[in-house]
Parts: C-alpha cells; sequence; structure tokens
C-alpha cells in the first residue's frame, strides 16, 4: 500500500499507525511518502521506534526521474 501526501494529514489521524507498529502485518509492505516528516509525532516516533522508519532524500541530477527498463 502506498500513501502520498502524509506531510497533509492531521496527528490525531495518523495515530492508527501507532498501534499498526505494534502489531504490523507481516505480508503487507508500507509506502508511506511526504515531503517532509515530523519527527516528534507519536505515529512516526512509534514507527521509527519498531524500526519500520525510514528516510531518504529525494534523487536529484539527470538520473532521479522514472527508470525505464526494456
Amino acid at each position: 500500500m502506498i500513501a502520498r501526501g502524509l506531510e497533509q494529514v492531521k496527528a490525531d489521524a495518523l495515530e492508527p499507525l501507532t498501534a499498526y507498529a505494534a502489531h504490523p502485518n507481516p505480508s503487507t509492505c508500507l509506502v508511506l511518502l511526504a515531503e517532509k516528516v515530523d519527527g516528534r509525532l507519536r505515529a512516526f516516533l512509534a514507527l521509527r521506534k519498531a524500526g519500520f522508519l525510514h528516510e531518504f532524500a529525494a534523487a536529484q541530477g539527470p538520473r532521479a526521474g522514472p527508470v525505464h527498463r526494456p
């Protein structure tokens, strides 16, 4: 599952992620995309503590676009 625009979601709407971090579904790949994450929010703290929060910088330069493979 991919969720985009997480920076626009209010903190109370992110609370289900706190419970999910404690008991994740092992067959699910959850990708949360945001321009910037507020690491002080309880949901993100729980995800980080559980080892599920990974932050990556946006790709830049000529190779930043989508990759098309034949």
